[in-house]
């Protein structure tokens, strides 16, 4: 079952999202379950380990023009 979530951003992590659903043909959204799918299981992943809930997001440079 799907449903609707609402949240604010800052500006410029959209413009970054745009950019890379741009580059891989893709809606935001797409992106935005993706990155929330692969945040999930890393928390239950880490969660059955015993292991701190640390998880780290890395962004290819070649699709990242910008820096922060």
């Amino acid at each position: 079952m799907k449903t609707t979530v609402n949240f604010r951003i800052y500006n410029e992590y959209k413009e970054e999202l745009q950019i890379l659903a741009n580059k891989r043909g893709e809606k935001i959204s797409v992106i935005i379950r993706e990155i929330i799918s692969d945040y999930l299981c890393e928390l239950k992943k880490a969660n059955s380990d015993n292991k701190p809930n640390v998880i780290t997001i890395f962004i290819d440079e070649k699709e990242n023009n910008n820096s922060y």
